[in-house]
């Protein structure tokens, strides 16, 4: 399995959504197209995640390699002291 690059990860979790569309055109787009992860309509420039793209992007998050586009939320613990 080839490991996705930082924009490459901030894209696909941006169409983290199988209903979600993007309009792009650019070789970030097509590089994960042709690994299977997006798929384009070809008519718009309109692409969208594939179920290997879900599959994947779970797969990094458990990997903790999407710590930095996940919300920060304050600890309650440290919140009461």
């Amino acid at each position: 399995m080839t490991r996705l690059g930082k924009h490459q990860l901030g894209l696909l979790s941006g169409l983290g959504s199988p209903s979600m569309r993007l309009v792009v055109a650019c070789k970030l787009s097509d590089s994960l197209e042709r690994q299977g992860l997006l798929k384009s309509d070809h008519s718009g420039g309109f692409v969208g995640i594939t179920p290997a793209g879900l599959r994947r992007l779970a797969d990094e998050l458990e990997a903790g390699r999407l710590a930095h586009l996940m919300p920060k939320y304050p600890d309650p613990a440290q919140e009461k002291a």
